[in-house]
């Protein structure tokens, strides 16, 4: 079986082990923990619910359920979940539970499944405290819907068996630590914050996450481990790198999308082999708007392998690889195209989309068909109807006259399924496309085109879209004007027109956990360029520096997750989103609704 086909095998059939577990169980007593119960043993009824927590936790037997009602709880001891408990929160946004002592606030040492769901944990920032810490969990440990941050590691797990999910983890240290031995599942979380999200050294599986770790290096770690070490079907946004790899024979990097990684030295991704004939599998991902290149250290004996396959890289890079020592590339069906995202947080594939049906030929989409790029491609991914959007606004239009005739230039859009382009010529300035004043439609392979003005004497205003295959017209780009003297009018720098660099706008908006913000760099000026994206509160106060770092032209997206840059999540309300280009901050802003 080759590797693409152990890949392929696994991803279908690797179940998370906590699924098949809670399946198996039953819960018989349920216990309370209740500050205003009556504080009766053994707390069996809400109204009878213990004060203390691992009271309620030691009155239980294996296969109990212990419920903490919602409200706020102060930790000088850790909470000792024992064995084969359910241990259960109202919920992340109504149990919440602050560290003030030395260690951590649960530690789970249990031979039986273990269920945790439900909490807030706050390590409050104390030194080498540990939100949650696993220690010889030989029977699934599965932690569901928790909020996890402020911890110097928000999890460890040591000798134990995972299932982590749908929970929202912030690192500002360690984040969340896997030790060798025994299966990890790491799926449908967020991870937020300034360090690595999972340094693994386990078997793991880590799919279907979305990560936004604003640190210099990798959001994951892979490292040490002869075991399968599968990702997959996850989102990177904005990371400084996306993944590392050391010393890993059996790492499977598929059908990922990863967006605006900023780690020049290392680039979006790296890999480093001590051994002779190692290798990692690269296989369906998205490269898009990545810094630096693809970076692969191998044995100095006999080259380490790398097999990079059917991945999209947009815009291209040269070099791709940066290799040091011994690395033998092995790539096929690699693309160089835009993937023409969806322009919501979805990040679908565009129904033109190059990345449709481009993935390897032998790992096959859940509908039958032949895999698709990205992140919902593959066996891990799904089905959804690949939505049509109008295609992006043309980049800057310029013109120049020429006796009697004006030249128009502007640069190609990067859609793979353009029609045409429509000029459009009118009178008056801020006027308004139409069949009316189409002045010519031009063929997508073509950027130019020269119109005849001899005999006019009156000042005529340029725009251009784009039409797709599907018909849809893009908004019009920045407006061209030329007087009637034959002038070119140039545009005060002072002036935000289109042409100038602007916030096209945010969705979801309102929003609670998170909004992503698209903006605009002309293709004009330097290349790259310092871009700033600052959020303000409605007083203009600074709450977040979003982007501070040099970009090249064109359409961009980051995300906010509603934090200052200390990482304290702000109140509700309006906030503003500010652009700075050039070192000159533009004055039009964007609206941004908080809402809890």
């Amino acid at each position: 079986m080759t590797r693409v086909n152990r890949l392929r095998l696994a991803a279908v059939t690797m179940v998370p082990i906590g699924v098949l577990a809670c399946a198996l169980c039953t819960y018989a007593d349920t216990h309370w923990v209740n500050p205003a119960g009556s504080n009766e043993p053994p707390y069996t009824t809400y109204a009878t619910g213990a004060h203390n927590i691992q009271d309620a936790i030691d009155a239980a037997s294996g296969g109990d359920t212990v419920r903490v009602a919602a409200g706020s709880y102060d930790l000088d001891t850790t909470v000792i979940v024992w064995d084969s408990l359910a241990f259960i929160g109202a919920g992340m946004d109504s149990t919440f539970f602050f560290w003030n002592g030395p260690e951590g606030l649960i530690m789970v040492h249990t031979y039986g499944y273990t269920y945790i769901t439900g909490f807030d944990l706050n390590g409050n920032d104390v030194e080498y405290v540990r939100g949650v810490n696993l220690y010889s969990a030989k029977q699934p440990v599965e932690i569901a819907k928790c909020r996890i941050h402020d911890c110097e590691w928000e999890l460890s797990a040591y000798w134990s068996i995972l299932d982590m999910h749908d929970c929202e983890v912030t690192s500002e240290h360690f984040g969340v630590r896997l030790s060798p031995y025994q299966l990890k599942s790491i799926h449908h979380n967020t991870f937020y914050g300034w360090a690595k999200a999972i340094y693994c050294w386990s078997e793991c599986e880590i799919f279907n996450n979305v990560f936004h770790v604003l640190y210099d290096y990798s959001a994951v770690s892979l490292v040490d481990n002869p075991d399968e070490m599968l990702v997959h079907n996850n989102l990177f946004l904005e990371c400084g790198e996306s993944i590392f790899v050391r010393n890993s024979d059996q790492a499977y990097i598929c059908n990922n999308t990863i967006i605006g990684t900023t780690n020049e030295q290392f680039g979006p991704m790296d890999a480093a082999f001590n051994d002779p004939g190692q290798a990692i599998s690269i296989i369906n991902n998205i490269f898009l708007d990545c810094e630096g290149a693809i970076t692969m250290a191998g044995a100095e004996q006999s080259p380490a392998i790398c097999h990079f396959h059917y991945n999209c890289i947009w815009p291209p890079r040269d070099p791709l690889f940066v290799i040091y020592d011994l690395v033998d590339i092995d790539s096929s069906g690699v693309i160089f195209a835009d993937p023409m995202l969806s322009s919501d947080s979805n990040f679908y594939l565009q129904a033109g989309s190059p990345c449709i049906n481009s993935g390897d030929p032998t790992i096959l989409d859940v509908d039958g068909s032949r895999s698709d790029m990205g992140m919902h491609g593959g066996p891990g991914g799904i089905t959804y109807f690949y939505p049509e959007e109008a295609p992006a606004r043309p980049d800057t239009l310029i013109g120049q006259p020429s006796g009697d005739t004006v030249e128009l230039a502007w640069s190609p859009s990067s859609e793979s399924d353009l029609a045409e382009y429509r000029l459009y010529r009118d009178t008056y300035s801020g006027f308004t496309p139409h069949a009316g004043n189409l002045l010519a439609a031009v063929n997508p392979e073509d950027t130019t085109y020269v119109d005849s003005i001899e005999g006019l004497e009156w000042d005529l205003y340029y725009v251009l879209t784009v039409i797709n295959t599907a018909g849809l017209e893009s908004s019009p780009s920045n407006e061209v004007a030329v007087l009637g003297t034959g002038i070119l009018e140039e545009e005060e720098p002072t002036d935000p027109l289109p042409r100038t660099p602007y916030i096209v706008g945010n969705y979801p908006n309102p929003f609670n956990a998170s909004t992503i913000i698209e903006y605009y760099i002309p293709d004009v000026g330097a290349r790259p360029t310092l871009v700033q994206l600052v959020i303000y509160d409605a007083m203009g106060r600074k709450a977040s520096a979003l982007v501070n770092r040099k970009l090249y032209p064109g359409k961009h997206r980051v995300s906010w997750d509603g934090r200052t840059d200390s990482g304290d999540v702000v109140a509700s309300g309006v906030y503003f989103a500010r652009l700075n280009v050039w070192g000159y901050e533009f004055k039009s802003s964007v609206k941004l609704v908080m809402q809890k």
